[in-house]
């Protein structure tokens, strides 16, 4: 999708134009390690159980709160573009064993408008890919006060939160999908947290799986195109685009999922997408225009649990405000639907 960065006070964003937009680590080995399931397995769970002696998900009991909250945001993709893609095997079989939200919308369209409301509950007047910093609250700041860290890993980025795209070299670093960017209050943070990915072996993330020192929030955002046509792919994509996506997520998946922090039963993955990308008319008169996909991955959660509840960007702000015990429900999240029941993420309260 062609964007752009604008130029405002406090943030110095240059303008750039781009193709394409991804989020989520780098072009890895499809697998850690060889399947250990026995030969009855299904497809499905065996692409999901590679290098892992158990699967991902299979109802454990729920936690009454989470430790680390994962999301992993790829871009401009529909639902029908993504569920049944023959170009997504990893991503397909993911769903069927862990969970998807079958009834889940963006905002509309373009990119930063997304961003914005997932993680601040509203899209305060952002229309485009650019806007001037932003002084409301943000689930940043919102884990902030809780006294609790978050991070931001981003693919090629140059250095710490890095202000403006990088096109000059190939992948692409795409400033205005790192919605904490835009946000006053918490620029002191960014530039400690909002740190480069960094690959499967070695990088501040990997670093932090080994080590079991995952934050609180931790959003995963691969690199754009970069407008050049790669291996695999009939036009400019990046590994935020089919195929590379699928690729992407099965190494970070199994890199996850096989860390001390996930096997503690208190860590949760969200994999969505930002935006339809066969909707380009401006943000939705109502959150019913731009249907996405989104896998929900825990212990706790049933294989192949499927919801037709209505989701938005606000139902994973207010999840995830409910499953690291923040404080208040920011903007729109605050009548969202929640998705942590129909997905069996919170033990029940009594």
């Amino acid at each position: 999708m062609e964007s752009s960065i604008g130029i405002s006070a406090g943030f110095s964003f240059v303008r750039r134009c781009l193709a394409v937009v991804v989020f989520v680590g780098g072009l890895l080995p499809a697998a850690i390690g060889a399947s250990v399931w026995n030969a009855g397995a299904s497809p499905a769970r065996e692409a999901v159980t590679q290098g892992n002696s158990r699967s991902p998900c299979g109802g454990r009991t729920a936690p009454a709160r989470y430790r680390h909250v994962i999301w992993i945001i790829f871009e401009n993709q529909s639902y029908d573009h993504v569920i049944a893609n023959g170009n997504l095997p990893f991503t397909n079989a993911l769903a069927k064993e862990c969970g998807l939200a079958t009834d889940y919308f963006g905002v509309g369209d373009p990119s930063l408008p997304n961003y914005i409301a997932m993680t601040s509950g509203g899209t305060w007047g952002v229309n485009g890919d650019s806007s001037p910093p932003l002084p409301v609250p943000s689930i940043f700041s919102q884990v902030r006060a809780r006294g609790l860290s978050w991070r931001t890993y981003s693919e090629s980025m140059p250095s710490k939160c890095y202000l403006t795209d990088y096109p000059n070299r190939d992948p692409v670093y795409t400033a205005h999908h790192e919605p904490v960017l835009f946000y006053s209050r918490v620029r002191s943070d960014c530039r400690r947290w909002d740190v480069p990915l960094g690959t499967l072996h070695t990088g501040a993330l990997a670093r932090a799986l080994s080590a079991n020192t995952l934050p609180a929030l931790a959003i995963i955002g691969p690199n754009d195109d970069g407008g050049t046509v790669k291996p695999g792919c009939s036009r400019p994509c990046g590994n935020v685009d089919p195929p590379l996506s699928d690729v992407f997520l099965r190494s970070w998946t199994n890199r996850i999922v096989a860390s001390r922090g996930y096997r503690s039963g208190k860590t949760a993955i969200f994999v969505t997408w930002d935006e339809d990308d066969s909707f380009s008319g401006g943000l939705c008169p109502s959150l019913h225009c731009d249907h996405l996909a989104t896998i929900v991955v825990a212990p706790s959660v049933r294989r192949n649990t499927r919801s037709a509840a209505m989701f938005t960007h606000y139902s994973l702000l207010r999840t995830t405000e409910e499953l690291l015990g923040l404080r208040g429900r920011l903007g729109e999240a605050a009548t969202a639907k929640s998705m942590a029941a129909p997905f069996h993420l919170l033990v029940a309260r009594r």
